[in-house]
């Protein structure tokens, strides 16, 4: 609310018991929509069989469905009700733009893209499955890697109409740490996040993972002050923002 910013807290957790205990606690301290996310596709469907029915599956979005899932994955998600998800369009083997499609839509993705419509892939398994609200996390390979993501994220907007975003903050720290004797102060660690999660905001991106929670005092001025720019930007073209939260109105 400070700077006029929406949030989507990523909880994460590798046990069900785990996942379950930071979801609720998510639950009742924060309003809006929560991302659940594991690396274990075993933790994340045990997590959602335990809310599954109930009133808060709604603002609970499965994250991620990815390449790890099988037919029977896909199968449960249908089971268990899930409506919302993000999907991990990201492999070793697709870290250009355009692959990122053939994982969200399948080999096909060319002829999928002209006749509009998902059949493969993460996208058209998932609409199979009964998922019907989606985000894209383009995945980021490396902090040079996040330009090809950031493309990858204004690509999938204009073919695919999806909100979409990634998740820099891996290897933005791993980037500091290799350079630790150079970034010698909070400030200069600080100054590259900005200009790493400007860079995809610039691009287009809807959300931006920026990491532990202690980095939002200066992610969220960052991604603020961003917004603003590019809203004020576009009154060039005649359009403006309907929310007067949004930072163009606040940060004044």
């Amino acid at each position: 609310e400070q700077f006029g910013m929406q949030r989507l807290p990523d909880v994460i957790g590798d046990t069900p018991k785990a996942l379950i205990k930071y979801v609720d606690f998510v639950l009742e301290n924060v309003d809006g929509p929560i991302l659940v996310d594991s690396a274990s596709v075993k933790t994340l469907l045990e997590t959602f069989q335990h809310y599954s029915g109930s009133e808060v599956m709604d603002r609970l979005i499965y994250s991620p469905i990815d390449g790890h899932h099988k037919d029977e994955h896909f199968e449960m998600i249908k089971k268990l009700g899930i409506k919302n998800a993000l999907l991990l369009a990201f492999s070793p083997e697709a870290v250009m733009p355009n692959q990122k499609f053939e994982l969200l839509l399948g080999k096909d993705w060319e002829k999928a893209l002209k006749i509009g419509v998902a059949e493969d892939g993460l996208l058209g398994r998932a609409k199979a499955s009964g998922i019907k609200n989606v985000l894209v996390d383009v995945g980021v390979i490396d902090l040079q890697g996040t330009a090809w993501s950031a493309l990858a994220i204004n690509q999938v907007k204009k073919l695919l109409g999806l909100p979409a975003g990634c998740a820099p903050a891996n290897a933005l720290y791993s980037w500091q740490r290799k350079h630790k004797e150079r970034l010698t102060s909070p400030a200069q660690i600080s100054a590259t996040g900005t200009a790493v999660y400007a860079a995809t905001i610039y691009w287009g991106a809807d959300f931006v993972l920026y990491g532990p929670m202690r980095c939002a005092e200066w992610a969220y001025p960052a991604c603020a002050v961003n917004d603003a720019l590019m809203a004020y930007g576009a009154r060039l073209s005649g359009i403006r923002p309907k929310e007067k939260s949004h930072p163009l109105y606040n940060l004044k």
